[in-house]
């Protein structure tokens, strides 16, 4: 979500609260993001490399999933 889409998407008396929670979520999905990643790269038994191509995978679904989200939740 953008900035501007959260600001808009509240009355204009709440502005800064779109754009506060626009950027709590932002800031949420990082850090879980870089710890799922973390965590699936080391949990593979199969060494370090082998745990960064899945976490990689899993990153890519994730990334499509969310893709196809926006597209249905737009069309609403």
């Amino acid at each position: 979500m953008s900035p501007l889409l959260a600001v808009e998407s509240v009355p204009a008396a709440r502005a800064a609260m779109g754009s506060g929670a626009q950027q709590t979520f932002r800031y949420i999905g990082s850090c879980a993001g870089v710890a799922l990643t973390i965590a699936i790269a080391t949990s593979s038994g199969s060494g370090l490399a082998h745990g960064a191509d899945i976490a990689m995978v899993v990153s890519a679904v994730l990334a499509l999933v969310a893709a196809a989200s926006v597209v249905a939740l737009r069309e609403q």
